[in-house]
């Protein structure tokens, strides 16, 4: 009866921890240009992919961002890390931001322009 006590015990507490795997750390979520991108999945290329509203913006992290997204038929494509990063459209480099809080100079002002480091530090804090 004991032998059984031990062995159901046993069995229970590998059950309870294999039920316990910490989960995956991820971005799920972001603010962009004041919309709630939510995460989707993942592109062939490793890109995250979010979408508001039939609207996607592709993310790829490692050590720096590198996103994607159409707006108004432009392409912009964001590149760098909390220290500085730049905002280009349709090839062309619009803003050049650095700083925390981002200051940013340019010849185009984009309002997503200081959603990009809120962005950035959730996907650092998730790869550390």
């Amino acid at each position: 009866m004991k032998k059984m006590i031990v062995i159901a015990s046993l069995i229970l507490s590998v059950l309870t921890l294999s039920a316990c795997k910490p989960e995956a750390k991820e971005v799920k979520e972001f603010t962009f240009n004041g919309e709630t991108y939510e995460k989707i999945g993942v592109t062939d290329d490793d890109f995250d992919l979010f979408e508001f509203e039939e609207h996607r913006i592709e993310v790829f992290f490692d050590e720096d961002i590198l996103m994607s997204t159409v707006i108004d038929e432009d392409i912009y494509i964001i590149l760098g890390n909390q220290e500085s990063y730049q905002i280009k459209k349709n090839g062309e480099t619009l803003l050049l931001c650095s700083g925390d809080p981002s200051v940013c100079s340019g010849f185009e002002d984009v309002s997503f322009k200081l959603d990009i480091l809120d962005i950035i530090k959730a996907y650092e804090e998730v790869n550390k």
